[in-house]
Order: C-alpha cells, then sequence, then structure tokens
C-alpha cells in the first residue's frame, strides 16, 4: 500500500482556488498528494485490477453477458485508477469511484484502499465518513470471498493455494479446504483494510500536528507583530511625554519671562515720560529707569538662553524621531532629571527667575538611598506641577510641599489659586472629575502624569477644593 506524505500548510498560503474552497470547511484536513506516489499508485492499481479481470475471464462455462462485461472491467481498469491524481482535492467522489468499481467489476480491493486512506486523511471524523468506512470494509471482504469462491483457474486464492498438477489431473477441493481458504480470504481482506485506515489515521495525525505547528508559528508572528507594535506606540507615548515635560517647561518659563518684561517695558516707559519733565541725574525715577533697564536686559538674558535650551530639546526629540533606536538611550533617566538637592534648587531658581512666587516646604533625607527610577518620576512630577502651577496661578503665590526619605517615601503636594473662570477655561475641574479628559491647557500633562505615577505603584489626585485652589497630591513609593 503506497502512502502519502503530508505537510499541513500555514494559514494564508495559497494552493489553488479549490483547495482554498476545501479550506472554509471545519471537517476538511488538506494533505498534499505527493506525485511520485501517484505514478507508483496508478500502474499498480491498473495491474491488479486487470490481474483479477483476467482470472475472471477464465471461468468455464461464463455467458456471453457476462464476457462483454468482464472486457468492459478490463477497459475501465485502463481508466478509472486515473483518477487517484485527484484525491488531494476531491476524496469523497475518488472513493466512490473506487467503491461501486469494486463491488460490481471483478476487481482488487487496492484501488479501494488507496482511496479509503486518502479519505481518511483529509476528513475529520463524521458520521458520514464511518458510513464510508463501513460499507468499505464490507466491499474490500466481499471482493475477497468472491474470488474465492470462483473455481480454479478462474481465482488468485485458488491458484496461490492449490496443489500443482500440471494440467493432467482436475482439482477437487474438499468442503472443508474450501472453507479455510474463503476464510482466510475474508481475513486478509480485514487486515488490508486495517492497514488502509492505520495509513489514513498516521496521515491525518501528522497533518493535525503539522497543522497546529503552523498555527502556532502564525500565532507566534501575530504576538510578535503586537508586540512590536506595542513597542513601538510605548515609545511614541515616552517620546510624547518627554517633549510635554521638556519643551513645555522651558516654553512655559519663556512665557513667564516674556510677560514680566512686558511689564517692566511699561513702567520704563512711564518712568521715562516722567524723567523727561525732570533734572539732575540722582531723580529717583531715573534711578528706577536704570534698575528697569538692568532688570530687562537680565529678563532679555533668561529668555535668550532658555529659547536657546528649547531649541535643543526641540532638536533633540526631532532627533529621537528621525532615530527611534536612540531614543532609549535618550529616554533614559540621569542625573540632570533625577531627584537630587541640586536639580530641585535649579527648579525652584528658574521659577523664581521667571517671576513665579513660590512658598515651598522641603524634607529630603537620604535621597541617595531611593531607587533612581522613583527619584527621576518625582523630579517629573514636581516640574510639571510647578509648570502648570505657574500657567495657572497668574500673579498668585503657589506652594510646593516637598517629603522624601527611604522609609516613608515621596510625598509632592502642589498648590496653587485660580479664578472661577480661568479654571474653567483650562480644563481644571472636568479634570478633577474625569482622569480622561485632555484640554490644550494642561490636561494632557496631568493625565500623563497620573498614568506613568499609578504604573509605577503610587497615587495621583488632583482637583480644585471650595477656596479655588488647585491641588496636585503625589504619593510614589520608593521601590
Amino acid at each position: 500500500m503506497a502512502s502519502d506524505i503530508s505537510k499541513a500548510h500555514p494559514p494564508g498560503e495559497q494552493h489553488g482556488e479549490s483547495e482554498r474552497t476545501i479550506r472554509d470547511r471545519s471537517d476538511v484536513l488538506v494533505v498534499p498528494a505527493r506525485t511520485g506516489y501517484t505514478i507508483i499508485m496508478i500502474p499498480c492499481t491498473i495491474f491488479f485490477c486487470l490481474l483479477q479481470v483476467s482470472f475472471a475471464v477464465d471461468r468455464p462455462g461464463i455467458s456471453e453477458s457476462l464476457h462483454t462485461w468482464f472486457l468492459i472491467s478490463a477497459l475501465l481498469a485502463l481508466i478509472l485508477p486515473w483518477a487517484l491524481a485527484y484525491r488531494q482535492n476531491y476524496p469523497e467522489a475518488v472513493f466512490g469511484i473506487a467503491l461501486i468499481s469494486t463491488l460490481l467489476c471483478p476487481y482488487e480491493p487496492l484501488f479501494l484502499l488507496i482511496a479509503l486512506s486518502s479519505l481518511v486523511a483529509r476528513r475529520m471524523p463524521s458520521r458520514w465518513l464511518t458510513t464510508c468506512i463501513i460499507f468499505a470494509l464490507a466491499v474490500c471482504c466481499w471482493s475477497q470471498v468472491r474470488d474465492a469462491l470462483q473455481p480454479y483457474g478462474a481465482s488468485v486464492w485458488h491458484s496461490v493455494f492449490s496443489p500443482d498438477t500440471h494440467g493432467d489431473i482436475p482439482i477437487a477441493y474438499s468442503d472443508r479446504a474450501r472453507t479455510v481458504i474463503i476464510a482466510l480470504s475474508a481475513s486478509a481482506g480485514l487486515a488490508v483494510f486495517v492497514v488502509s485506515m492505520l495509513i489514513g489515521l498516521h496521515l491525518r495525525s501528522k497533518a493535525q500536528v503539522q497543522l497546529s505547528d503552523a498555527k502556532a508559528r502564525a500565532a507566534a508572528q501575530r504576538s510578535q507583530i503586537l508586540q512590536n507594535d506595542l513597542d513601538g506606540q510605548r515609545l511614541a507615548d515616552a517620546i510624547a511625554a518627554e517633549a510635554h515635560d521638556t519643551l513645555a517647561h522651558t516654553l512655559s518659563l519663556i512665557a513667564l519671562h516674556a510677560g514680566t518684561q512686558q511689564i517692566e517695558t511699561l513702567r520704563l516707559r512711564r518712568l521715562m515720560s516722567q524723567n523727561d519733565q525732570k533734572d539732575g541725574d540722582d531723580n529717583p525715577d531715573a534711578q528706577s529707569a536704570n534698575t528697569l533697564i538692568e532688570s530687562i536686559e537680565t529678563r532679555n538674558q533668561d529668555i535668550r538662553q532658555q529659547a536657546a535650551k528649547a531649541m535643543r530639546e526641540a532638536h533633540a526629540i526631532i532627533d529621537m524621531l528621525k532615530h527611534p533606536g536612540k531614543a532609549v538611550f535618550h529616554l533614559t533617566d540621569t542625573g540632570d532629571n533625577s531627584l537630587t538637592r541640586d536639580s530641585i534648587d535649579q527648579l525652584l531658581a528658574d521659577a523664581r527667575n521667571a517671576g513665579a512666587s513660590l512658598n515651598t516646604w522641603i524634607d529630603v533625607r537620604d535621597l541617595d538611598q531611593i531607587s533612581p527610577a522613583a527619584g527621576a518620576l518625582a523630579y517629573r512630577v514636581i516640574r510639571e506641577g510647578l509648570t502648570n502651577a505657574r500657567r495657572h496661578a497668574n500673579e498668585h503665590a503657589c506652594s510646593l510641599d516637598l517629603k522624601a526619605s527611604p522609609q516613608d517615601g515621596i510625598h509632592i503636594h502642589i498648590t496653587n489659586p485660580t479664578t472661577v473662570g480661568h479654571a474653567h477655561e483650562n480644563g481644571i475641574e472636568e479634570m478633577a472629575t474625569d482622569p480622561h479628559a485632555r484640554t490644550s491647557a494642561g490636561g494632557n500633562g496631568l493625565t500623563s502624569m497620573r498614568e506613568r505615577v499609578e504604573s509605577f505603584g503610587g497615587s495621583c489626585e488632583y482637583g480644585t477644593d471650595e477656596q479655588r485652589l488647585f491641588h496636585l497630591v503625589v504619593d510614589i513609593p520608593v521601590r
């Protein structure tokens, strides 16, 4: 019995229109038919069918109609086995042809057994398949018994097991001997049927294993694609957060410097107009004007420095977008954005130099024992909180309460007053009740901050109270 080597193809691979059609059925397994096996199967099937027909024709005393049918069977034996070439896509049709031809024609069951093996390999268990198997078993045994019931010379079985008398003495069988030969032929039919079933089941199990492997590989590929997309999204979110944390902070300082400079310029203009009406170098208005000029020059220098810093930060963000591979290195927290006494002093100095009024209560201990990740997150929270406070507080004083220790963790509380109209305009009230609200004035930064703090295992709450004070309260573990 020739066998097929099965190989299940992964989903998405195309193998012709007919194969794509049967893939849609849940009871179908694709087991490709090897051309080499087909070349062997067809000639062998033709040979054994013709062999059986040749014995049947030698039966003495057959009628003319039966002799004609045997001749037709011999002709069909040259044609029907070619159906095995289509067993991959049409196993049911090939099995039906083999079953009917073996039942009606004096054929060996090889044709039927090959078709049965192909059908079992390519179709999942079902009531219909069980019916086909039962019919195949009956026809297979019948074809063998049918040959054993024929007289000597018209039977393959009798030719094998009968003694050689060289044609001189007619062979006579006892009833017991004939019964033994018939039983032996039926047993042989059952045996080859079992072998055919085992081959079909082996091909099916092999195809199922390979199909499962193909599905597992496809699932792994999809998982890898999703993981890459997720990593890319995380990187994009990190770059966006970095852009917000750095550029927004620097641009906010520039805006404050520019606003302060505008106010001082107006004051200088008034003093100069008043100074035109007075004489003398010791004029107090002239001295105030000189002081304002020096202050404006200082503000201009601060604006230039902050603008240059903003430009560098913008270039860094653009470079990360151009070279994502370097983004991880750029996004790694360094000493410049970690929680140290120097970095805290620099943040407060930048805010005060920009004209912000700050009240601070700072109690930090053993910062070197706090994990760098927790310190970097706290630094970003303070920077974002001060930026948000300066944006909404206008000329009012803001407050920062910072406590940090390895035992108690990091506690940050930033408050700033705001008016009703200003709070509503900037979406602060909405952010207090809806953590997912995003506004152009800062909701995106606070929402992103809350997500990062909570993902780190901390807590982040913000909102306004009855006195129109906006509170940002953050607790970060020092793990």
